[in-house]
């Protein structure tokens, strides 16, 4: 395959309400003004009220308002993608027979970026950050190569996608691939790809912390940043062939993430989602 060839994967968005919204302030540890003021306070109170997952803490500080809302960056609107409809898996094989456990990482072992999860660090970037590695999952899973996609270029270049890191839109993003392709582009300091990121990873455990202020987006760059890549920017981009929408429907997702690959998802984000560290063991069907 050449460089810049569009390649033919069926790209699914689970669009659910993504809006932000947080704790009523009835959990000691959290304050509806200030955030989350004592992280391990916050967390014990979750622990004790429910027994569905674990929390914990992951940040090792209390986290501002400000900086809760940067995890909420993904803007809701009416998806501007065709729908696939249930009637379109009414005959696909194995889909009243899926297996009790599934993980994508075994099951497609030689893609390495499943393994991965990127950190969009003080930037309001968590759609375009999950669109790129979604993309960069798919396109090794239907392909016999691992290209990471660039979310350096869609949060600074991508102006029909949304703001940068003040938050952008799955499925505009999603168009964007379809339209016009991106290019390559992998974590912080990696010299991974084209366009690699180029906001340093803040505020959890290991890392500096944060500034108080969102991170600047950065200004859009029609050139490879990275000087040991040997590809020139314009012939870089790789191009989905279609995308689409579901509804919630777990069957159909799963079966998707089994024969497709990894998806998009949004949904409503609570402050107590940032304490959480596992979900407790069950007997029912896992899919990773």
């Amino acid at each position: 395959m050449n460089i810049g060839e569009k390649i033919s994967i069926i790209d699914v968005l689970t669009l659910v309400l993504a809006v932000i919204s947080f704790a009523d302030g009835s959990l000691r540890g959290f304050d509806p003004n200030l955030g989350i003021i004592d992280q391990k306070l916050f967390a014990d109170e979750i622990n004790a009220k429910q027994n569905k997952w674990v929390a914990g803490d992951n940040f090792g500080r209390p986290l501002s308002m400000r900086e809760l809302k940067r995890y909420g960056s993904t803007i809701l609107n009416k998806p501007d993608l065709p729908k696939k409809s249930h009637e379109a898996f009414s005959n696909l094989t194995g889909l009243l027979n899926l297996p009790p456990f599934f993980d994508a990482r075994q099951q497609y072992s030689r893609c390495l970026s499943l393994s991965s999860v990127r950190d969009q660090s003080n930037c309001g970037s968590c759609w375009a950050v999950t669109s790129a590695a979604a993309l960069s999952d798919r396109f090794c899973i239907q392909t016999p190569y691992q290209i990471n996609m660039s979310a350096e270029d869609l949060i600074a270049c991508c102006t029909s996608c949304g703001s940068g890191c003040n938050g952008g839109f799955i499925d505009k993003t999603w168009r964007h691939f379809m339209r016009n392709g991106e290019v390559s582009g992998g974590d912080y300091g990696s010299f991974d790809g084209c366009q690699p990121y180029s906001i340093m990873p803040c505020g959890s455990i290991g890392q500096p912390e944060c500034e108080e202020e969102e991170a600047a987006t950065p200004k859009c760059k029609r050139f490879c940043t990275n000087p040991y890549y040997r590809i020139q920017y314009s012939h870089d981009r790789q191009s989905t062939f279609d995308a689409f929408y579901m509804e919630n429907n777990v069957p159909y997702i799963q079966w998707e993430i089994m024969h497709n690959g990894p998806l998009v998802a949004s949904f409503v984000l609570y402050a107590d989602f940032l304490p959480y560290k596992s979900e407790k063991k069950t007997n029912k069907n896992q899919f990773e």
